[in-house]
């Protein structure tokens, strides 16, 4: 009889081999294609940190973590929440080997955080992102961050859902938006107002491209970071 295959109690793997093991695991889970990748560049982070080609995940302890935190802090010069951020994952990372048992568990606690009031838009600043543009002057881009300002201010969506909504996601006729792809993977059905459904009518009309290639409301290559880089070019 063949035997079976298992990973060996030796702990030899390295930490580049082990996070490549994990992120394997994690995509039969079918975990979100957004999970996967925040996983990645946290873990490049975390591969600046130690040698994760050489480095093996015996080797990694309590001691290994705070230090890790150390260099968030003084080399990255991160704030808590961001340390946290990257704890967080890496935290189920390490957590994964030690219930395979390729390290001594042990827990990882995150930082605690000075809670911050956000810096918010005023009501001058909200009022002129949403005042209209001159059609005759302004050029597409401004255009657009008027419309989907507007979208994001009635419906409370995320950037990243707003940039994804189809057209096909529109329902005039009944007035609601179905927005498919969520943070929990539950589709939902959100009520448009009159005043949001004759932006987006208007909207449609000045929108290029051909919906039957590129089905989703905003242009392509128009993401998240390019939507608040032109968003804050229109405030003084």
């Amino acid at each position: 009889m063949m035997e079976k295959i298992t990973m060996q109690a030796e702990h030899c793997f390295t930490v580049q081999e082990s996070f490549d093991y994990f992120l394997r695991k994690c995509a039969v889970k079918n975990l979100s294609p957004n999970t996967l990748r925040l996983y990645q560049d946290h873990f490049r982070v975390f591969k600046r940190f130690l040698d994760a080609n050489t480095c093996t995940m015996s080797e990694i302890t309590l001691e290994t973590v705070e230090d890790f935190i150390f260099y968030l802090k003084d080399t990255r010069h991160c704030k808590d929440v961001t340390v946290n951020s990257y704890l967080r994952d890496t935290r189920g990372f390490l957590y994964f080997f030690m219930d395979e048992g390729f390290i001594q568990p042990f827990k990882i606690k995150l930082v605690k955080v000075t809670k911050e009031i956000k810096k918010t838009y005023s009501d001058a600043e909200l009022l002129l992102l949403l005042k209209k543009p001159c059609l005759k002057t302004c050029d597409f881009t401004e255009y657009k961050v008027w419309a989907f300002s507007n979208y994001l201010l009635a419906t409370g969506n995320r950037i990243s859902l707003a940039l994804d909504v189809k057209i096909e996601d529109v329902d005039f006729d009944n007035g609601v938006i179905q927005v498919n792809k969520t943070k929990n993977r539950k589709a939902q059905i959100i009520p448009m107002s009159s005043a949001l459904s004759g932006v987006l009518k208007e909207y449609m009309i000045y929108r290029k491209g051909d919906p039957d290639v590129d089905g989703r409301m905003n242009l392509p290559k128009f993401g998240r970071q390019n939507f608040l880089m032109c968003g804050r070019e229109f405030l003084p």
